[in-house]
């Protein structure tokens, strides 16, 4: 019964900060998020929300800095929060740590995984092997919409695409 008590005021706790990110109250959102923290720093949900309300405002360094939060406070979540941080990294050009956190999820969600690591490898030029990750994609039931790994394959082979037909042109 407590535990659940707990649990409800935490959740009243980040309803505010939640709010004001909604509102686009940004930098008041980033304020009350770490006002709950202060006082819950294992509450996983806000480092989660937190690391978005900096994303949304483009502060990518601050946004890993949370997820990194986030996995530290929940380390049994980490796989759930690594590709959150491996995008975070990319658009950093964080490359190394970017495929570091994408091949920690590669468990719990390989297709999305694979996906990231192709956008990794593909920012760094690296174009043979982000067909390879494009392609390992297709071998999951990733849940993805097929243009993303046609996007990637097009972007690799230089290959357009038909958007009516979805088919690639050489």
């Amino acid at each position: 019964h407590d535990r659940a008590h707990e649990r409800a005021g935490r959740g009243v706790r980040a309803q505010r900060p939640a709010r004001l990110d909604h509102e686009g109250r940004l930098p008041e959102a980033v304020t009350a998020f770490r006002a709950v923290l202060a006082k819950n720093p294992r509450f996983t949900d806000a480092w989660n929300q937190l690391a978005h309300t900096y994303e949304t405002m483009g502060d990518y360094e601050n946004a890993a800095a949370a997820y990194r939060g986030a996995i530290e406070s929940t380390p049994e979540l980490a796989a759930d929060f690594s590709l959150r941080m491996a995008e975070a990294q990319l658009r950093l050009e964080k490359y190394d740590e970017a495929a570091r956190y994408a091949k920690l999820a590669e468990k719990r969600n390989p297709g999305q995984a694979h996906l990231t690591l192709a956008r990794i490898a593909l920012a760094q030029k690296n174009y043979s092997e982000a067909l390879r990750e494009a392609e390992r994609t297709v071998t999951w039931e990733t849940g993805l919409p097929n243009v993303d790994i046609r996007l990637v394959h097009a972007a690799v082979t230089g290959a357009t695409i038909d958007v009516n037909g979805g088919m690639l042109i050489h």
